[in-house]
């Protein structure tokens, strides 16, 4: 037997201006009623009360309800029908939109042209309808960067892609990824830092904040003067900059650090916690895919290298021929090959 669920009765809404009519002209009928024998207390005046002049009393207070709330109705229904036209167009614009950056209108604030209560009802829609777009931009980056990682296990590849979505969806404006490759970080790619000759390739003596963050697994700001990191510097169009301060950034996948992120972040306006928690959030989607990548490589340079010899195997050898005699027909330039006959091969004791 099917069970269909049950339809919950919608429940009755209130009509706020139907209440505010109400208790309005409630509050002019009792300061009608009220009003005579107030009076007559004020005056210390003896004589009865006359009903005609309850009667004008109750009129004149009914009347003050009646206008103070025709009042109240076109001064705050204006300010409601613009903050509610201004919240339709913008969901509007929102449900309609492709999140193409490049082709959207990021305008998606209504004016807040009171200072009251309306005024913060209208700031809070607009905070809310920024964190909606965030939100989504971040999403749609999600998918692409994801759509990227998925198309390949190149290392190379994989490293640059890594770095990209970084500098697309965060405060990062410089970086550098390193990966676990036997036991060491070795630098796999950089954006926007200038690779100098002490730019180091390995990080061999994992010592201080570095050693720190890869053993925590947690996100480290550090100065770089202080932590002996001032080989890091920025490419600009104006030269090269310093950063004083650089985030160290794990990317663990099964409870191990596979690579480490430097960068330098811009200005953001974001919080510290949100930028932290932001860049946890994409380290955590981030590391299985590096971590695919090492592993790939490592299996080729396995499948590419001979165990005993650490040169290419026949195989290999013959294809990087065949590559480096085509850069040679391409780019008319000379090659020259070596070949040895090595018998008896015996390795060092």
């Amino acid at each position: 037997m099917i069970t269909l669920p049950t339809i919950q009765p919608q429940k009755k809404r209130r009509d706020v201006f139907r209440i505010l009519f109400l208790c309005m002209i409630a509050f002019g009928f009792l300061m009608g009623i009220a009003f005579p024998p107030l009076e007559k207390l004020y005056f210390n005046d003896t004589s009865p009360i006359s009903i005609s002049f309850t009667i004008m009393c109750l009129a004149a207070g009914i009347t003050v309800g009646v206008a103070n709330y025709i009042l109240f109705s076109l001064v705050v229904s204006k300010e409601l029908r613009f903050l509610v036209d201004g919240m339709n167009r913008i969901n509007k614009k929102i449900s309609g939109t492709s999140f193409n950056k490049k082709d959207r209108d990021d305008n998606y604030e209504i004016e807040v042209r009171t200072n009251d209560m309306l005024g913060e009802v209208t700031q809070a829609f607009n905070t809310m309808g920024k964190t909606v777009i965030e939100r989504l931009d971040h999403e749609a980056s999600f998918r692409d960067i994801i759509s990227l990682l998925s198309a390949t296990v190149e290392l190379d590849a994989t490293s640059q892609n890594i770095l990209k979505y970084y500098i697309d969806s965060t405060c990062i404006s410089a970086a550098l990824l390193y990966g676990k490759i036997d036991a060491e970080m070795v630098l796999l790619s950089s954006h926007d830092i200038d690779t100098k000759e002490n730019l180091p390739r390995k990080l061999e003596s994992w010592q201080g904040i570095i050693r720190d963050t890869i053993e925590s697994g947690k996100i480290h700001t550090i100065n770089t003067e202080k932590n002996k990191l001032d080989w890091v510097s920025i490419t600009t169009p104006l030269g090269t900059l310093q950063p004083k301060v650089l985030r160290l950034i794990p990317l663990i996948a099964d409870k191990s650090t596979v690579g480490l992120v430097i960068a330098a972040c811009g200005e953001s306006d974001y919080s510290e916690v949100a930028q932290l928690e932001t860049l946890e959030t994409y380290s955590k989607y981030m590391a299985p895919y590096l971590q695919n990548a090492l592993l790939h490589n490592k299996i080729q340079e396995m499948a590419s290298y001979d165990s005993l010899t650490q040169v290419l195997n026949r195989r290999f050898g013959l294809i990087r021929l065949h590559e480096e005699f085509s850069s040679a027909q391409r780019y008319s330039s000379d090659l020259s090959v070596i070949m040895l006959d090595i018998d008896k091969y015996q390795t060092g004791q």
